[in-house]
C-alpha cells in the first residue's frame, strides 16, 4: 500500500471511530428526548387538546414512528462507522446499512408529506373536532421534500457502491486466477 494511501485510510479510521462516538451521543440524546416529548404533549399542551384523543394519538403516533426510523438509522450509521474505525469501507454490510439509511431517510420525508394529509383528513370527516386544528400539522414542510431527495441520493451513492464492490471483487478474483495458472 503506498503511503499516501496509508494516510488515507487512517484518517478513514479515525473519522470512522469519532462518528460512532458521535452516533452514540446521539442515540443517548434521542433516548432522552422521547420520553421528555410525551411528558410534553401530557402535561404542557392545552386541556382542550387533551380531550380530542385522535388528536393526540395522530401526533403520538408520527413522533413514535419518527423517533423509531431516526433509532434505527442512528443504529446503522453507528455499525457502519465502526466498520470504518476498522479499516473495513467497500464491504456488502456497509453497502446495504448505506442503502438503508437512504431509505429511512425517504421513509422519514414520506412521514412528513402524509401526516398533514392524514390530518386534513381527520378533521374533514368529523373525527378530530376543529378546535385541535391549531395542534395538528396541516402544513407541508419543506424539510419533507430534502428528506426524500437527500434519501434517493443515498440510495443512488449505494447502488453505485455495490456496483464498484463487485467490480472490485471481480478483478481480485482475476487477479488470483491469474497467478494460480502463472
Amino acid at each position: 500500500m503506498e503511503p499516501d494511501t496509508r494516510n488515507e485510510m487512517a484518517k478513514v479510521q479515525r473519522y470512522g471511530r469519532y462518528a460512532q462516538a458521535c452516533c452514540l451521543v446521539l442515540f443517548v440524546v434521542l433516548a432522552m428526548m422521547g420520553p421528555a416529548t410525551l411528558l410534553v404533549m401530557l402535561f404542557v399542551v392545552p386541556p382542550g387538546f387533551l380531550a380530542s384523543w385522535p388528536s393526540i394519538g395522530v401526533t403520538a403516533l408520527a413522533r413514535v414512528l419518527a423517533f423509531a426510523l431516526v433509532a434505527v438509522a442512528i443504529a446503522y450509521l453507528y455499525a457502519l462507522f465502526g466498520d470504518l474505525g476498522r479499516g473495513a469501507i467497500y464491504t456488502a454490510p456497509n453497502v446495504q446499512r448505506t442503502g438503508r439509511v437512504g431509505a429511512i431517510l425517504i421513509a422519514l420525508g414520506a412521514l412528513e408529506v402524509l401526516l398533514p394529509l392524514l390530518s386534513a383528513l381527520l378533521l374533514r370527516t368529523g373525527i378530530v373536532p376543529p378546535e385541535a386544528v391549531s395542534y395538528l400539522p396541516l402544513e407541508l414542510s419543506p424539510q419533507s421534500l430534502m428528506f426524500i431527495l437527500a434519501g434517493s441520493l443515498i440510495v443512488f451513492v449505494s447502488w453505485i457502491f455495490e456496483i464498484g464492490r463487485r467490480a472490485s471483487e471481480d478483478a481480485e478474483r482475476l487477479r488470483s486466477e491469474a497467478e494460480l495458472t502463472v
